[in-house]
């Protein structure tokens, strides 16, 4: 086990009763508006009309705190994944090869046994060296890595023992010597040190920041101002419950539409084409992308079109969102619709960008489902719907 986590806060912390939230179980009904009074092994205790009620672990599917909305002007430029999953943005990153102190906010520091980290980004890259550093972090490696940006084409690679990081150099043993290299000339650090052993995941825990957190186990602190959690990776962690965006404990009863194999896909050409293009249904219509933030693959659709997956084994219920995303000014309105089978289950219409239409409906087990966007207009323009992390709930 490793050791705990110290929380500094300098911050007051606003009592948590009276939470309002928005609560989501396995079973078949929507979504209900209720109060936190407090997490325990035995369930989640909420106020449903003044009345408190015990939901058992086994009926949680996911909590959100109505009240703790994310912070969308978040500096952070630094990126931290855990062994476990767990990953974030701190705004300042520092300590040796046995503990590393992060800053999560300006009244919030904590402290992580080095041995829980496997990666720290340590600034913003472009495109081209994202995905360098993507194979650079999932290769394989018998020490530290320290990476280095050689230009905006191409980052390198040493490995050896990594020392002492501040926030201007990171101290590192390479060949017997000591390198002080500084930090604007580092993409990131890779560490060799993987705990013995990562428990399964029961939650995904959401910060204000846009951090996940990984949760083996979590609890509501006795004095209900915090939610106690147990990595996967078997770091025990504190953080306020007034910084909890939300709780998320669908894994292994969830599934991305996004994510299955699409049985057929068909895009509503806007533009006849006196030559067919090959790929560009691969172009336009229905693609997978994952928004930045989001735990989940999410569905974009690049003009009008319908596309169909097949409902796995034991899957009961659709949930998610869907907006218009134009990349401009100019959008065309558009219908959006779900069908099961030959059968409608939900539509909607979509008419202004920031108008975000949440849908959750029942659903049948090895039954075709039909996803589709159709424009309201004639000669549509920047009609692009996002199907923000469309899934499948048993």
């Amino acid at each position: 086990m490793f050791e705990l986590i110290w929380l500094l806060l300098v911050a007051f912390l606003p009592p948590a009763a009276d939470l309002p939230i928005e609560l989501r179980t396995t079973k078949k009904q929507p979504s209900a508006q209720a109060s936190w009074v407090g997490l325990s092994s035995e369930g989640l205790r909420v106020d449903l009309g003044g009345q408190t009620e015990l939901v058992a672990p086994k009926d949680l599917q996911s909590v959100q705190f109505i009240q703790h909305a994310l912070v969308s002007d978040n500096p952070a430029s630094i990126t931290v994944s855990l062994y476990d999953g767990s990953h974030f943005g701190p705004l300042a990153v520092s300590g040796d090869a046995q503990s590393i102190q992060l800053q999560l906010a300006s009244d919030l520091t904590i402290q992580l046994p080095a041995a829980a980290i496997q990666a720290i980004q340590l600034q913003a890259l472009n495109d081209v060296q994202k995905a360098q550093w993507q194979s650079i972090t999932q290769s394989r490696i018998a020490g530290d890595t320290l990476v280095l940006v050689r230009s905006a084409e191409s980052l390198d690679k040493i490995e050896g023992i990594i020392g002492a990081i501040t926030d201007e150099k990171i101290e590192f043993e390479f060949g017997g010597q000591q390198i002080s290299a500084p930090r604007s000339k580092l993409a990131g650090l890779r560490f060799h040190s993987p705990p013995a052993s990562i428990a399964s995941t029961k939650a995904s825990v959401r910060d204000v920041w846009g951090n996940f957190w990984s949760a083996a186990q979590l609890t509501s602190s006795s004095d209900n101002q915090r939610l106690d959690l147990v990595l996967a990776g078997g770091t025990t962690i504190s953080l306020p419950l007034s910084a909890i965006h939300s709780i998320d404990w669908s894994l292994g009863s969830t599934q991305y539409v996004a994510d299955l194999a699409a049985l057929d896909r068909q895009r509503l050409s806007t533009v006849s084409l006196a030559v067919a293009i090959p790929g560009d249904d691969q172009l336009f219509g229905a693609q997978p992308i994952k928004l930045p933030g989001s735990s989940g693959t999410s569905l974009r659709f690049q003009g009008g079109g319908t596309i169909t997956y097949r409902v796995p084994t034991d899957y009961s219920r659709l949930t998610g969102t869907v907006y218009l995303a134009p990349s401009g000014s100019r959008f065309s309105a558009c219908q959006v619709q779900v069908k099961l089978e030959d059968k409608t289950i939900w539509n909607a219409e979509l008419t202004q960008p920031a108008e975000r239409v949440e849908l959750d409906v029942p659903v049948e087990s090895d039954q075709r489902i039909h996803i589709s966007v159709k424009p309201l207009v004639e000669y549509p323009v920047g009609d692009v719907v996002v199907w923000q992390e469309l899934r499948l709930l048993k």
